[in-house]
């Protein structure tokens, strides 16, 4: 494969995705949160292609639904997402969840630290950076983001010689 200068991440939500633009393995070029309503898997594919098609990507990054705790609309969209990226002339290529875990543990670092790290490396995602989970709470939402961006290190570290 070619050298991959620009990486997108796209880690799913209930409402929609996170994403993460990294350029160089250095650079982050862009990230957020995007909502549909409703959050079918086809309205969502359409957001995501338009991001891809504003951010020109060497690599698109997702995570692999195939083992995951991602609803039935999660896993459609990952699918769907995989098909049109790849129809475009997109590379795709999908990490689990327990890859990224493995990854940062390796390191010592829990799914709130690998943010607080992340947020540290990248200072422009500290304003998006939530709090810690207490047990009774669900997952803040923007750390989509974060999931993205984990995905796309994840790949680079696990493929850097």
């Amino acid at each position: 494969m070619s050298e991959v200068r620009r990486v997108v991440g796209v880690a799913p939500t209930s409402r929609g995705f996170g994403f993460a633009v990294l350029e160089d393995g250095e650079v982050l070029v862009d990230w957020g949160l995007v909502h549909c309503r409703p959050p079918e898997p086809e309205r969502v594919v359409e957001r995501a292609l338009a991001l891809l098609a504003r951010h020109d990507p060497d690599l698109l990054v997702l995570q692999a639904t195939e083992v995951s705790r991602y609803g039935d609309r999660a896993k459609r969209f990952a699918v769907l997402l995989e098909e049109k990226a790849r129809s475009t002339g997109v590379a795709v290529t999908a990490i689990s969840s327990d890859a990224v875990r493995r990854h940062f543990a390796a390191y010592g670092l829990t799914k709130n630290d690998r943010a607080e790290e992340m947020a540290k490396r990248f200072p422009e995602l500290r304003p998006r950076q939530p709090g810690k989970r207490r047990p009774w709470q669900s997952q803040d939402e923007r750390m989509a983001i974060f999931n993205a961006l984990s995905l796309v290190i994840t790949l680079q570290t696990s493929t850097d010689p």
